[in-house]
């Protein structure tokens, strides 16, 4: 037997899962146990995968951001202009995306339409999107947004369960308020 304990160790484990792979009755054709319960079962819903964060984001988005750019019109929030080009109509967040918190990220008032030229070449053009939020929503809402969206979650918060909810409620809707 090697003298370095982590070897020693190694290969304890190695024996034990060999062991154990050959006393184990439902092993697949390439060698790997299939999930089973204490019965000897198979798990019910061993198949069943769960999507990923990433994903139920981009499903939100995909409902979500039309809605708003429905909501707002041809009109870019920052600079005003009317967009005539799908290709440059852009769902733009006062809050950086990046930098707030998932409830933030998709609250509908932070979400706006702008022009590609304010929201991808200006870098969001801030100064005059924090024009268009003071007009649209009032000075206090855009205060308290600026004070509490960087804020951190409850512990008990579920992202997952939370994005499924938005995506349930947006798959439904047909249009936003015009506030």
């Amino acid at each position: 037997m090697r003298t370095y304990w982590n070897s020693t160790v190694t290969i304890k484990r190695r024996k034990i899962a060999r062991r154990r792979l050959s006393t184990h009755q439902n092993v697949s054709s390439i060698g790997k146990p299939i999930k089973t319960s204490k019965t000897g079962k198979k798990r019910a819903n061993s198949s069943i995968k769960k999507v990923s964060i990433k994903k139920l984001e981009k499903k939100l988005q995909k409902y979500l951001y039309p809605l708003i750019k429905q909501r707002d019109g041809n009109r870019c929030i920052s600079c005003e202009k009317t967009i005539t080009e799908k290709r440059n109509h852009h769902a733009g967040h006062y809050a950086k995306a990046e930098l707030c918190n998932l409830v933030w990220r998709y609250a509908e008032k932070n979400i706006n339409t702008q022009c590609g030229s304010c929201n991808l070449w200006k870098r969001g053009n801030t100064l005059s999107y924090r024009r268009g939020m003071i007009k649209k929503y009032g000075e206090e809402y855009v205060k308290y947004l600026d004070s509490h969206y960087n804020e951190p979650l409850p512990l008990e918060f579920n992202p997952r369960l939370y994005l499924e909810s938005l995506i349930y409620h947006y798959e439904r809707c047909d249009s936003l308020d015009r506030t």
